[in-house]
């Protein structure tokens, strides 16, 4: 039997989490201007494009850009890089 390469078997993983992280920074940022009264729930991304994937040791850089912002929703942008290299960008999410 041949073993598969245990990064590449881990990959899809990494890239969730990496769009779950993104979700969370926008989560704060949503928190932060309703007080700390509620918090958002991922609902959708329009659309995710995964362009590599992180390792072990990957300093993550992540960074939204608001649409908008109300105390029952927030709908951003977002991207998650490593390296200044952008790897994952998320397009009209909604929390």
């Amino acid at each position: 039997m041949q073993q598969q390469n245990p990064a590449k078997q881990l990959a899809p993983l990494r890239v969730a989490q990496f769009v779950e992280a993104i979700g969370q920074l926008a989560a704060w940022v949503a928190m932060q201007r309703a007080s700390f009264e509620r918090r958002p729930v991922a609902a959708r991304a329009d659309d995710v494009r995964v362009f590599g994937t992180v390792a072990p040791g990957d300093v993550l850089e992540l960074a939204i850009r608001v649409r908008s912002c109300k105390s029952v929703a927030i709908a951003y942008e977002g991207e998650g890089m490593v390296g200044g290299r952008t790897l994952v960008e998320l397009r009209g999410a909604v929390g």
